[in-house]
């Protein structure tokens, strides 16, 4: 699971190696007490290498 923090300029950040569903982000917000949009995307691991390409971008409106 990646996420870019919804910024043009950011590069993804690794979040996690999840193996079941559904995948929680606990991350508190980037300023508190106000709502962000977070971006994820996902990709098929085997033995830790990638073996897919990345998923379509997933775009959420966290509540902060």
């Amino acid at each position: 699971m990646a996420d870019d923090l919804g910024s043009p300029a950011a590069e993804r950040a690794d979040l996690a190696v999840d193996t079941v569903s559904p995948y929680v982000d606990t991350r508190a917000p980037l300023v508190a007490n106000t709502p962000e949009e977070r971006r994820y995307q996902a990709a098929y691991l085997d033995d830790d290498l990638i073996t897919s390409l990345w998923s379509d971008t997933l775009v959420v409106t966290a509540q902060g």
